[in-house]
């Protein structure tokens, strides 16, 4: 990755040739949101949330919301924004069990977290 300005690193990870996406905008789940409040007083942001490809949340089975902060800022590399800071309340928007695209999200989203833990 030093050697050649980690161009490579794409390409290993399949960015390059696939056809998913990166998130435009940092995501959170609304009740990951409520449960961070409720047991820490204050919410953080999941990197499972932020992976391409992940577009619910495997912990409570509702679509992931987008927040205000931008996932590529060229004016600001590097900045601190809480997620209670850059979020509004939102309902959350479960999945519908009886949908195989639902069924196939969810399933995504538990398998990369339990191979990420």
């Amino acid at each position: 990755m030093c050697g050649d300005n980690g161009s490579k690193i794409y390409t290993r990870l399949g960015i390059v040739a696939g056809f998913i996406e990166m998130p435009s905008h940092l995501r959170f789940c609304p009740l990951c949101m409520e449960d961070d409040q409720k047991q820490f007083g204050e919410c953080y942001w999941y990197r499972l949330h932020q992976l391409p490809g992940v577009e619910v949340c495997s912990t409570h089975g509702v679509f992931l919301e987008k927040s205000a902060v931008l996932t590529h800022n060229r004016r600001r590399i590097y900045e601190f924004i809480s997620l209670e800071q850059a979020t509004q309340v939102i309902s959350p928007r479960p999945i519908d069990p009886l949908n195989p695209d639902h069924k196939v999200l969810l399933k995504i989203a538990i398998d990369i977290a339990e191979a990420n833990p």
